[in-house]
């Protein structure tokens, strides 16, 4: 029934595209598992996606064929982050309680990142490229030296499983979400904490900065979209934007959009700092639970439960 359902789904966004009642669909192919997380490199020329199965996919995105399968991961892929010279990968695997660094270029393993107890669900590569970070379900985000993998130092104090993780541009400021429905925010360099963003509601599941790293975005189980502020530590604005629970949310490069994803098959694009829906994607036929930007932001990826990778061209 599935597949029926997903072929449906798949001719019908292209019987619209032809008919020029939709945004253009630009590419849509299939790993044939679940999409957990994607991320485009930053040259843009290839978008990496991790699958349910444990399998890391590196795509020519432009053609739909995958340049590198990695199968030698263990478990779901729940995360996955790029350094910022977009050599090395960085993933968070379920089942195998690790986090690990790939080589792009060859796809062999480069580190990897044990000590966790339960399965990681978050990662993040900084942006000046000096440190990782991991979170997961013993309760602890876990940071790494990115050249040999050890173990600088364990941040603790969330209550619950580490779902969402976020380096601010500037690689001062580590943001972490968990189940417990607090965001923490991190100095990086000593690991003290700087405050508490209490969501409280519901379970925090994705995290990002805004480019200019003013503003930090998340997404939760209640399906409200909130925009922090980051120095002063307060909620500026939110929005019930999905009728489920939000895994995914970010910023384009610009940072005047702000993408979501959600349980409800739905991909949203708001406008920032308002809000305020700018446009809602419905080609996907179950649930999402993974978006990104092209680094030049002319197009927006999403994939999930329905085991297709959906980029769309946006228009101005």
């Amino acid at each position: 029934m599935r597949r029926i359902y997903i072929l449906l789904g798949v001719l019908l966004g292209t019987a619209l595209g032809l008919l020029g009642l939709s945004q253009a669909v630009v590419r849509t192919f299939s790993p044939q598992s679940t999409i957990f997380s994607l991320e485009f490199s930053p040259d843009g020329k290839l978008l990496a996606t991790g699958q349910g199965n444990g399998t890391l996919f590196l795509w020519d995105w432009t053609t739909g064929q995958p340049v590198r399968v990695i199968s030698e991961t263990l478990g779901t892929v729940f995360a996955l982050s790029f350094s910022a010279d977009g050599k090395r990968l960085l993933t968070a695997n379920g089942d195998g309680q690790i986090g690990a660094v790939w080589d792009v270029q060859t796809g062999r393993q480069l580190l990897n990142l044990e000590g966790h107890v339960g399965w990681v669900h978050s990662a993040d590569y900084s942006p000046d490229g000096k440190f990782l970070v991991t979170g997961a379900e013993d309760k602890t985000v876990r940071v790494w030296d990115a050249s040999d993998g050890k173990l600088l130092k364990i941040l603790t104090g969330h209550r619950s499983t580490v779902f969402a993780l976020a380096i601010s541009p500037d690689s001062q400021i580590i943001a972490s979400g968990g189940g417990d429905g607090e965001i923490r925010l991190w100095e990086a360099q000593t690991g003290a904490l700087l405050g508490v963003l209490p969501v409280r509601v519901a379970a925090v599941f994705s995290l990002d900065f805004s480019p200019d790293g003013k503003l930090l975005a998340s997404t939760s189980g209640d399906g409200v979209v909130r925009l922090w502020d980051v120095a002063e530590r307060r909620l500026i604005a939110s929005v019930a934007g999905h009728s489920h629970r939000t895994h995914a949310v970010r910023f384009s490069p610009d940072g005047k959009r702000l993408a979501s994803g959600s349980m409800d098959w739905k991909v949203k694009l708001w406008e920032v700092p308002t809000l305020k829906e700018l446009k809602i994607f419905t080609e996907h036929v179950e649930f999402v639970l993974a978006v990104g930007f092209s680094p030049d932001g002319r197009f927006l990826a999403s994939g999930g439960g329905d085991f297709n990778v959906i980029v769309r061209e946006l228009s101005d």
